[in-house]
């Protein structure tokens, strides 16, 4: 199975993690009416790095999550 190409969408919301097959952020952006930006394309580990970086206290409390969705077929997953 490939691995998962994971992208981090920071909203006026939240935090939700995207799997998508490109780099498209314009795509990214259209897809959420409250987007700021958003980081990527990541692989698992990387994301996992990026986020234990910025918001520790998130990375401690849903790693697991985050692993568990990037193996699986969820295509979404809010954060925050």
């Amino acid at each position: 199975m490939p691995e998962s190409i994971l992208h981090i969408v920071i909203l006026q919301s939240g935090i939700v993690l995207l799997k998508r097959a490109d780099d498209d952020w314009r795509a990214v952006q259209d897809a959420f009416a409250d987007y700021v930006t958003s980081v990527g394309a990541y692989t698992l580990a990387e994301a996992l790095e990026w986020i234990e970086l910025e918001w520790p206290d998130l990375h401690a409390a849903r790693a697991a999550d985050i692993v568990a969705f990037a193996e699986g077929p969820a295509q979404r997953l809010r954060l925050s």
